[in-house]
């Protein structure tokens, strides 16, 4: 009886931190959170996570600047709306291109939506160190 108690208890244990983390997006803002299981390098410090549209014309300009920033410390994953609708959808993405820094627990320490700007290389230095 304490096997099957104790099995039990584990299966429950193994299908709660198998099940994803619930996108926490507002309509039209970038989400707070992703499961960094979505993504590659998911144990990696950093993700920066750029959803882009192959017909967005700022969306090159913006992965190519943020993929600069990649090392053994930041994985920079470009997420396509063509190749990639359904991680658009659960994170409700709207607008491209969106740009989001997440932890390693996948919490979003920024985001940005469009071109990037002065204030926003200010904001990635000050969050990934000046070097990343």
């Amino acid at each position: 009886m304490a096997i099957v108690a104790a099995a039990a208890i584990a299966l429950a244990v193994w299908q709660q931190r198998q099940q994803a983390v619930a996108p926490t997006a507002t309509r039209g803002e970038p989400p707070t959170a992703l499961d960094r299981r979505d993504f590659r390098g998911p144990d990696a410090p950093w993700l920066i996570a750029v959803f882009t549209s192959a017909t967005c014309s700022s969306c090159a300009a913006v992965l190519a600047e943020l993929r600069e920033r990649e090392s053994s410390e930041i994985v920079v994953a470009e997420v396509e709306v063509g190749a990639e609708a359904r991680l658009h959808r659960k994170y409700a993405i709207e607008s491209v291109p969106t740009a989001v820094i997440a932890d390693v627990t996948g919490d979003a320490k920024l985001a940005f939506i469009g071109p990037l700007g002065p204030e926003h290389r200010a904001a990635l230095a000050t969050t990934l160190g000046p070097d990343a």
